[in-house]
């Protein structure tokens, strides 16, 4: 219950109270996650992602706890020195360098506040209405008949006078070797 009420108020609501920002809210042996360390990795998450945790406390709980395991194997391949094998370095590095080519991309590419205003918006869709309108279009069906099958054409041209309940409960009963389709094969 502690767990609901400390992250999950400040997660619903978009903010981090800082009077208990460092308080720890698990811990395995004298490694511990504190609050701000989870708000902060929770911040990396979308709107989506942010209210499908607040609905399930269960979801939070777990992801809280598989953080606390990462942080725990993490702190064993430090102290083994994973991290400074050749082969580690040189992902460190080239992760590292995308991270940070991707957030500045991103930076760049945000739109400025309010941008494009309604005025903007409206002139662009009055001047492609046209483009923007969706052409008429028609279902089209077929009947196959192979070649060398001249004595069924009678029959086809009855079954196709008689409408549509006879001809597709015909072509569903197997008691003609006729095959009535209302898919065009593209």
């Amino acid at each position: 219950m502690r767990l609901l009420r400390v992250i999950l108020l400040p997660l619903a609501c978009g903010f981090s109270q800082a009077q208990d920002a460092g308080l720890v809210i698990g811990s395995i042996g004298g490694i511990e996650m504190r609050k701000d360390e989870i708000l902060e990795s929770l911040g990396g998450l979308g709107t989506v992602e942010k209210e499908a945790l607040v609905r399930d406390p269960a979801a939070l709980n777990k992801l809280v706890r598989s953080m606390l395991v990462q942080r725990v194997i993490f702190q064993e391949a430090v102290e083994n020195k994973w991290d400074l094998e050749p082969a580690i370095q040189s992902l460190l590095k080239s992760t590292r360098e995308a991270a940070i080519t991707d957030s500045y991309i991103k930076h760049l590419s945000r739109p400025p506040e309010g941008y494009p205003d309604e005025t903007e918006l409206r002139k662009a869709y009055e001047a492609s209405r046209a483009e923007l309108t969706v052409p008429r279009s028609f279902r089209l069906a077929q009947i196959f008949i192979a070649e060398g099958s001249d004595q069924q054409l009678p029959e086809v041209k009855k079954r196709l006078k008689a409408g549509g309940k006879e001809r597709s409960a015909g072509s569903r009963s197997g008691k003609s070797s006729l095959k009535f389709s209302s898919n065009c094969p593209s």
